[in-house]
């Protein structure tokens, strides 16, 4: 018997990680098209980095968004098991790590989920279709998406099987941190889970004594994780945002959509349903399935496990192995007809099939698993519930084949520039680069000694997006605004010190030439652009600012240094409206564009495009904005509308974040003269209405004295000489946890056009440092300190305890 044990624990590993191999094609990844690389991967590869310059507690991120605190990046995992051992194999790239990391954690969770089914004297059969049900639920799916949402489950498990076994329960303690360092988002709904399985294991003997153990020993998981957790919690309360869509909350929920099909819940089939509902008819089970019934059908207990953010089910992905444990005891429990099956049970488990309107894929697993439960308890033979795989298998499979992958080609083009030579031929101490082939995808690349503007992170940088969209009116060509996704901007690349940029395309933007050819792209380099340090009196208040309107705060930009004091309130700005004059030289034949008294009426009954030929040629800047209303199909899909390369999005009703982008502005540039403008228009019908066109200057006079970089560990550190009394600049987003030091004296830092860090400073030679220290980092250090103290005298305890008995 013990031989038969190991060969299905055999079995199952080879099986799962097979398994994943064949749900997509060699030419692909294993790895979707939605986050998977541009950020899982690349906000991997940053942090990996970032340790390497920093060391094992890194507290900046120097290459992405402009400069960042780097626990705003902290959602994906700083400490993760897998970025741990990847640096050990810097050369190794970091998608085959995570890939191989995952497929062999699902290997073993599946594993460890098998032994707990065993545990619970689950027959073998019964056991390894339940096995094969969890294989096949919504972990496989995010397994090669959103990784976070899974990669905690072989720490899970490896917990509720410390609690069955009743080992001492100090062993919880580096589990449940792991559980934390892998996914601090989902350890609530995990410590939940494992109360509940303590409480049901514990339900005939339950010991005040050893209960207030259990939550002690959660406690200090969390307060060992005090050095990730608190700087982190931090960072969020900073830039706490809230952008998703939220319907009025319900108070309850009937439909069991977090349970049944979606790939964002549980993905289970209808069997994981009725095995539920017949759980209710045992006593032992009773209390266990009632209290699941209560947290799927009341959706303020998701609210409150999302931390108040929104009602997804999501965060019910912990409870699979509770809810899957509880299916394998019930079908035991019905092919030893412990459990009595009645006519009248179909009634209450057809509300689900009435309110989801009975669409026909869940009708027939219904009837399916109806037939396996009745086939089971009639006939008396277990056997039965492998017919169970059939439903198993059309149903959880189709969930996780219905799925875009990356192409290999895609990848391979996103780190291109990784091992090009020609990066360290680049002046990028001062100045920054930007790869703008993709809109959206490479926003998280980062390179070695290479620094960005943009980025994607769920703890969002909220006054740096703000100035990103709101004060530079930047393009936004992403459903979602949280991605800082930089397109064509004359103004903000100089603003920013982008001095390259990294293309396929042939069109040059206004201020760069050609640098060099590398993999099949080119680089761009503009002199001209601003250093990301430098010092200037060419001052403007932030009074004087606030007041100019949107198109004028670019121009001021442009011109001046916004500072909240200064003596110079008068302006010379160059920023006119003008009337564009055009001949419309091209068109598809399925558009039809009709002028209105505010606008113009577009009708495309596909994706279309048209070309206008300006009548002048601009050799300036032309800023370009309307708004889009009465859009047909926005219920159902985002409307885009590119001009030039330039893109922009309103996404659609249905986005889980939406952008509400309602009124598009472009900035539009060449490095010889804009002679035309290349529409590209989506499906639709929709009205473009406030037409405003602005001519803005190429370039502007700007005095200033750039910062000579020396190489040190703080974020900026070197020597100015300052002709005047001016102010120390830089394109570094102001944050909590910055200090800055001028000839050894500290300063007091104050915001430079209304986003970056700055200060006073007076003529003559300076020497400069710029420090960060995330906020909370040394307390939350002391916490871990002190937790760990602790954890060796309750492992002290337990030991002497159980020696003594």
């Amino acid at each position: 018997m013990r031989k038969h044990k190991n060969y299905l624990y055999v079995c199952i590993f080879v099986f799962a990680c097979i398994l994943p191999f064949f749900l997509h094609e060699n030419s692909t990844l294993f790895g979707s098209t939605t986050d998977y690389a541009n950020q899982h991967i690349q906000i991997a590869k940053a942090i990996r980095q970032a340790v390497y310059d920093q060391g094992l507690f890194p507290t900046f991120m120097e290459q992405l968004g402009a400069g960042q605190n780097i626990y705003n990046f902290s959602y994906y995992g700083l400490f993760r098991l897998d970025i741990l051992l990847s640096l050990l194999l810097p050369s190794v790239d970091m998608y085959i790590i995570i890939s191989s990391y995952m497929v062999i954690s699902y290997a073993i969770s599946l594993c460890l989920f098998y032994k707990l089914l065993c545990e619970h004297h689950c027959r073998w059969n019964i056991a390894l279709c339940t096995t094969i049900m969890f294989a096949l639920s919504s972990y496989l799916f995010q397994l090669h998406r959103q990784i976070l949402f899974v990669n905690y489950m072989p720490f899970l498990l490896l917990s509720l099987l410390v609690i069955k076994k009743s080992k001492p329960l100090w062993l919880l303690v580096p589990l449940f941190v792991m559980i934390i360092l892998h996914s601090f988002f989902f350890s609530i709904s995990c410590a939940l889970v494992l109360g509940l399985y303590y409480l049901y294991c514990n339900q005939n003997q339950l010991q005040p004594r050893k209960l207030f153990m259990f939550a002690c020993m959660i406690a200090l998981a969390y307060l060992l994780s005090g050095f990730y957790l608190l700087p982190t919690g931090l960072a969020i309360l900073a830039n706490s945002r809230f952008d998703g869509t939220q319907e009025g909350l319900a108070l309850y929920n009937f439909s069991f959509n977090n349970l049944l099909y979606d790939k964002y819940g549980m993905g289970l089939s209808y069997l994981s349903l009725i095995c539920l509902y017949l759980g209710l008819k045992d006593r032992n089970l009773r209390k266990l399935v009632g209290i699941i019934f209560m947290i799927l059908m009341v959706p303020a207990i998701s609210l409150v496990l999302n931390c108040g953010l929104y009602v997804r089910p999501k965060v019910l992905i912990p409870f699979l192995p509770l809810i899957l444990l509880l299916v394998g005891q019930v079908l035991t429990k019905v092919a030893q007809r412990e459990i009595q099956i009645h006519i009248y049970d179909v009634l209450p488990l057809a509300i689900p099939l009435v309110i989801n309107h009975s669409p026909t894929i869940m009708v027939l697993d219904a009837l399916c698993s109806f037939s396996v439960i009745c086939l089971m308890y009639y006939r008396k033979k277990a056997v039965y519930v492998q017919l169970s795989l059939f439903t198993m298998v059309s149903v959880m499979l189709t969930n996780n084949h219905s799925e875009t992958y990356e192409k290999k080609s895609t990848y391979q083009k996103l780190t291109t520039l990784e091992q090009d030579p020609l990066l360290s031929t680049l002046d990028t101490k001062n100045y920054r680069l930007e790869d703008i082939r993709f809109a959206s995808t490479s926003v998280n690349t980062a390179l070695t000694d290479i620094k960005r503007t943009t980025m994607y992170t769920s703890i969002n940088n909220t006054t740096y997006n703000k100035f990103f969209y709101d004060t530079m009116l930047q393009a936004i060509p992403s459903r979602n605004r949280v991605i800082t996704s930089y397109q064509e901007h004359p103004i903000f690349a100089n603003l920013m010190g982008i001095r390259y940029l990294y293309t396929t395309s042939d069109h040059i933007p206004f201020g760069y030439d050609v640098y060099a050819k590398a993999n099949g792209g080119t680089v761009l380099e503009n002199k001209q652009v601003r250093p990301i340090a430098y010092g200037t009196s060419q001052l403007l208040s932030e009074k004087t600012f606030q007041k100019l309107t949107p198109e004028k705060q670019i121009n001021a930009l442009q011109n001046y240094v916004i500072t909240k004091e200064s003596n110079h309130t008068k302006t010379q700005l160059v920023a006119k409206e003008m009337d564009l004059q055009y001949t419309l030289t091209k068109q598809s034949n399925n558009l039809h564009v009709t002028k209105t008294k505010t606008g113009f009426s577009i009708q495309a009954k596909k994706k279309s495009n048209m070309t206008l030929q300006l009548e002048t040629p601009c050799r300036d800047l032309l800023m370009l904005s309307f708004d889009v209303k009465n859009i047909s199909n926005i219920n159902k899909q985002d409307l885009t509308i590119e001009i030039n390369g330039v893109r922009n999005k309103l996404s659609s009703l249905r986005a889980a974040y939406p952008n509400k982008n309602h009124r598009f502005t472009y900035m539009l540039s060449d490095a010889k003269e804009i002679s035309e403008l290349q529409l590209s228009l989506s499906k639709g019908t929709y009205d473009i209405t406030n037409l405003k066109i602005y001519q803005l200057p190429a370039s502007t006079p700007f005095n200033l004295t750039p910062l000579n970089l020396t190489t040190s560990s703080n974020v900026l550190e070197g020597t100015i000489n300052m002709e005047d009394d001016g102010m120390f600049v830089t394109s570094i987003p102001m944050q909590a946890g910055f200090s800055l030091r001028v000839d050894g004296k500290k300063q007091t830092i104050e915001t430079v056009n209304t986003t970056f860090v700055g200060c006073k400073l007076s003529k003559g030679n300076h020497h400069i440092e710029l420090q960060f220290e995330p906020p909370g980092q040394q307390l939350g250090s002391l916490m871990s300190c002190f937790g760990i103290l602790i954890f060796i005298c309750v492992y002290i305890f337990e030991r002497k305890h159980q020696y003594e008995h």
